[in-house]
């Protein structure tokens, strides 16, 4: 514990770290929303469900399968890669759902927060490499129980695909300005770092403004909190035009987007 401890406070005393680390504990104590609330948005999650795998799968079923086995032969080798390393590393992703994203919609700008030990970052990066064009900006948070925790974000991505990958690991309200800033226009955006109501609420203000009209967003855990129903309120977004809303492995994930443009059979 004390070991723990230790590692924890040298990580916050690091520039820029603390009021980060401070911010998110406090996101936690302070959700924004009460218990009842959440039980009312969960209810409207089941009423508005899609099944992720049926929905793709209808549109384009040779590019869902292409998915499905990418993700299950990437799985296999993150899993070995990941077994060699001295300490354990979480941030498995919806690896499917974004190398069909990328296949499908051949994106030039991709910016994604949340990397971990970067599984998604790895599926984002191989179908780029497959389309021929892209570049990926990631936005992360060192493991900060971790010694040195630096050195894990992203270890599944060869060094031969860091060409076309930006890797930003200040956290989101450091990392996300300067991203934006580098960037005129995002044509995907994946969010899966601060899941509080905060967190997403500022990522997602800053992220508008590079957003067009074929812009798609993809938000998971969305079932954590109400932001996603009262965003597409706020912003007149209507569900099954804009937005969907997916069930997948007893959780769900947002969609935002011209939605009817992926859901039209491929070809």
């Amino acid at each position: 514990m004390t070991s723990r401890l230790l590692t924890i406070a040298r990580f916050a005393t690091r520039f820029g770290r603390l009021r980060e680390l401070v911010r998110k504990v406090k996101a936690r104590l302070r959700p924004g929303y009460t218990a009842e609330a959440l039980e009312d948005y969960r209810a409207w999650l089941i009423e508005h469900q899609a099944d992720l795998e049926s929905t793709l799968a209808g549109a384009d079923p040779e590019g869902w399968k292409a998915a499905v086995a990418y993700a299950e032969a990437f799985d296999a080798r993150a899993r070995k890669r990941l077994s060699e390393l001295p300490v354990e590393l979480g941030g498995a992703a919806h690896v499917e759902l974004l190398y069909y994203l990328v296949k499908r919609l051949k994106p030039t700008v991709v910016v994604e927060t949340g990397v971990a030990a970067g599984f998604s970052s790895r599926a984002i990066l191989d179908a780029i490499d497959e389309n021929g064009a892209g570049h990926l900006y990631s936005s992360d948070f060192p493991y900060f129980r971790l010694p040195n925790p630096e050195q894990y974000i992203g270890v599944l991505v060869d060094e031969s695909q860091r060409g076309h990958w930006t890797l930003m690991t200040d956290g989101d309200r450091a990392n996300l300005p300067r991203i934006f800033n580098q960037v005129d226009r995002i044509d995907l955006f994946s969010y899966d770092s601060d899941k509080s109501v905060q967190g997403r609420a500022y990522a997602m203000k800053l992220a508008e403004a590079r957003m067009h009209a074929g812009t798609f967003c993809v938000m998971d855990d969305i079932n954590d909190n109400p932001f996603f129903r009262d965003y597409l309120a706020q912003t007149g977004r209507v569900l099954g035009e804009d937005a969907l809303v997916m069930q997948y492995q007893n959780k769900y994930v947002g969609l935002i987007g011209p939605v009817a443009t992926l859901l039209a059979p491929s070809g």
